[in-house]
């Protein structure tokens, strides 16, 4: 496989590449690139034309935009004839007045077209007769204009950047600009923007309603799918990709993260091409490495006490009032407000406006706060991102196969399955997650402590041959730690067995759980059935949780609702999946009962639960259907839920929640990030459906 490292600065920067190079790339923006070489090759430049103004966040191809428009002029014998596009480089530091425009266009024009090579020479004629700039900028211009219509030449001035031009020049100088405009026939702008000019929507600016706006919104779905698909064709497939459930899946999650930027998405085809088969979480630490440059740059810009405002609310992923600023800064009120007045102002910054005066804040590049909190933040607010991003890949991946009944307003679901049996949608008891942790703390209670905490650093560490050998050098052998190790890290069968089956012997109720799930696992339904019986029957509730599953995949329903009311007696895990069986089976009432009972009961503390994402998306999805609002509110803010993280874990849901209680909270839900809102609406239309099933 090709490596792409030396291509990549070739993909990031458009002006890199060749005309064909981009031409060819040129995948996406193709409705309005139509639409605005349609308005330059409708207007004949006989009289002023409309001038026309892109707005659009970085990255989001403004640049590639307007090469691509460059080049179909260049290529249009018919327009080339009369019509010079002249395109700026992306940041013109020399332009600080208008004569300053004037005089680089010249260079440009020179460099672009002999037909003008000793424009420049009359240019220095000019700026030793006018000492005054006014009179030079307008000689300039005057001179200009001549040689254009001796020429039988209209110029189409094509300028990113534009409001680091635009903002250096006086109000004079905006007044003059805008009269040329209006009059001249011989000049057209098309310019881009990262950030919406107020002065365009003032009333009393020279430029107001002056320019025609198109704006460059974030791709849509369908466009990333096809960015995507359309890069690994030009690249030769070096991935051979196919957009099955699982490429879509990281796709959509990368997209709703970045805001749709097409810079992101590229950087997203060089995770394919190093790792065809990864993850969101690597998906983002590679796209991360590519853009961490730029980001760095917008800190760098800001002045000392921006910088540390801006650190504070990137820190914070959710928006922070003006006060809580203040108080994490220390620094006194009017000078946070005139700071944050300005951040808004440049677009770093998004104001939130509250039901108080004191509204709130958050960085309004939502990826640029992604990027700050894994470069900069603590270790738990990396650890929150992570969390969302596998909520949001499993959530993608199940939206984006359209067949599932999750299309159809069906909660997600954890499926276990036995050979060829059928699914059925409950969370099995896992040995390893539930036992070890416990045997581990039976060895605290037997043996030296020092030696207890080897064999467990070791294991954390998962040096799973070091733990065996802390366990071995113990007084007594832990038979079932090691049958667990055994099966569970060295998939060594045998040796499995013989150290559970000496558990077993020794009338280990754990033991013969845990033998009851390796045989589940192993799909053999005979002997998992007698050993979580046997286990059962020697007090281990949890067996009749695995047993009730069991019977429901091998179709015997009543049988497998009872050993899940039997669970459910004793564990919470056991009535979630009574609960589901209820909702299956349509008995909305009973369904509702037990998901109540399950979370009075801790369900949210239960390590197996909170681990898996679509368990407790069903039952939020559920329970706000059901108009249990409050009670999820309560469950997810108690102590248990605090203790595990649930709001972190499951933003989207907590958002949700708040959602449905606004009037009670009517700032809470304000804090969140656009990342999180068109997830958040597939949610609530879930909702909506089952409100009407149930």
């Amino acid at each position: 496989m090709k490596s792409t490292n030396t291509s990549f600065s070739l993909r990031h920067n458009p002006r890199n590449q060749s005309k064909d190079q981009l031409v060819k790339g040129f995948v996406v923006r193709l409705s309005i690139f139509k639409r605005l070489y349609r308005e330059i090759k409708d207007g004949d430049m006989k009289y002023p034309e409309q001038h026309i103004l892109i707005e659009g966040k970085r990255g989001m191809g403004k640049t590639t935009l307007l090469l691509r428009l460059k080049y179909e002029i260049e290529q249009d014998e018919t327009l080339n004839q009369w019509m010079i596009p002249i395109i700026f480089n992306d940041e013109e530091y020399g332009i600080r007045t208008l004569y300053k425009l004037w005089e680089r266009l010249v260079e440009l024009l020179e460099d672009d077209s002999s037909v003008f090579k000793d424009l420049s020479y009359q240019f220095e004629s000019l700026s030793m007769q006018y000492l005054e700039h006014d009179e030079y900028e307008k000689a300039l211009f005057r001179l200009l204009t001549t040689t254009l219509q001796a020429k039988n030449k209209k110029l189409v001035l094509f300028i990113d950047n534009f409001e680091y031009i635009f903002r250096k020049f006086t109000q004079g100088e905006a007044h003059r600009l805008r009269k040329i405009l209006q009059t001249s026939s011989d000049i057209r702008i098309i310019a881009a923007t990262n950030t919406t000019l107020e002065a365009f929507y003032d009333y009393k600016h020279p430029f107001y309603q002056f320019f025609k706006i198109f704006y460059l919104k974030g791709l849509n779905e369908v466009e990333a799918q096809s960015l995507v698909l359309k890069m690994d064709r030009l690249n030769d497939g070096q991935v051979d990709l196919e957009l099955d459930k699982e490429h879509r899946a990281r796709i959509e999650t990368m997209r709703r993260i970045t805001g749709g930027v097409i810079q992101s998405m590229v950087l997203m085809f060089d995770t394919f091409v190093e790792d065809k088969y990864g993850n969101a979480i690597r998906d983002l630490n590679k796209i991360l490495e590519g853009i961490s440059p730029f980001f760095k740059h917008r800190m760098d810009d800001l002045s000392a006490q921006q910088q540390e405002i801006v650190n504070t609310i990137a820190l914070e992923w959710d928006a922070l009032s003006a006060k809580e600023i203040s108080r994490r800064t220390r620094m006194e009120s009017k000078k946070i407000s005139a700071q944050l007045n300005q951040l808004v102002k440049n677009e770093i910054v998004t104001k939130i406006k509250t039901n108080t005066k004191n509204h709130l804040y958050q960085i309004s590049e939502r990826f640029f706060n992604i990027w700050y909190l894994m470069k900069h933040g603590r270790q738990k607010e990396k650890q929150r991102i992570i969390w969302f991003l596998k909520f949001m890949e499993e959530w993608c991946g199940g939206i984006l196969n359209k067949s599932s009944n999750l299309a159809l307003g069906e909660p997600q679901a954890v499926y276990y399955s036995i050979g060829n049996l059928k699914k059925t949608k409950f969370i099995l008891a896992k040995a390893e997650s539930l036992v070890f942790k416990k045997t581990f703390g039976q060895i605290l209670n037997v043996f030296d402590k020092n030696k207890y905490k080897e064999a467990k650093n070791h294991y954390s560490n998962k040096e799973y041959s070091l733990a065996i050998d802390s366990l071995e050098k113990m007084d007594v052998l832990d038979a079932l730690s090691l049958g667990l190790i055994y099966w569970c890290h060295f998939s060594k069968d045998e040796e499995a067995v013989r150290y559970l089956q000496q558990g077993i012997e020794e009338q280990n109720a754990m033991a013969m759980f845990c033998l009851g799930c390796f045989y589940l696992e192993k799909r053999q339904a005979s002997k998992a059935r007698n050993y979580l019986k046997l286990a059962a029957e020697h007090g281990w509730a949890m067996a009749y949780n695995n047993l009730g599953i069991l019977q429901l995949v091998l179709g015997e329903e009543e049988e497998g609702e009872a050993y899940l009311r039997q669970a459910a007696m004793d564990e919470n895990l056991g009535m979630l999946n009574l609960a589901m069986f209820y909702y299956e089976h349509r008995k909305y009432r009973k369904a509702k009962e037990w998901y109540l009972n399950a979370l009075k009961h801790g369900v949210l503390g239960n390590t197996i639960v909170i681990g898996n994402n679509k368990a407790v998306q069903q039952m939020t999805l559920f329970l706000l259907a059901a108009g249990e609002q409050h009670s999820l509110h309560n469950y997810f803010t108690n102590k248990i839920a605090k203790e595990a993280q649930i709001q972190e874990r499951f933003m989207l849901l907590w958002y949700a929640i708040l959602s449905f209680l606004k009037d009670k909270y009517p700032n809470e839900h304000l804090k969140m990030g656009t990342e999180f809102q068109e997830t958040l609406k597939e949610i609530l239309a879930k909702v909506e459906l089952l409100q009407e099933r149930i």
